[in-house]
């Protein structure tokens, strides 16, 4: 898989994608559980989940 990987980065394109990818998705994530504390849900079921979420990301608009 490492070495995967490795073979992709090379590639100038997918490293470019990679490169948004941590910019506009992870630092989201990072805020959430850095900021916010959140590390894991305390509901189950999908739609629990989804209004769980949405009440945690309601300040981000």
């Amino acid at each position: 898989m490492k070495a995967k990987a490795k073979t992709a980065l090379k590639c100038k394109e997918k490293a470019a994608i990679y490169a948004r990818r941590k910019v506009k998705a992870e630092s989201v994530f990072g805020h959430i559980k850095g900021n916010r504390s959140f590390r894991r849900f305390s509901l189950r079921d999908l739609d629990k989940v989804h209004v769980e979420f949405g009440i945690l990301s309601y300040n981000f608009s």
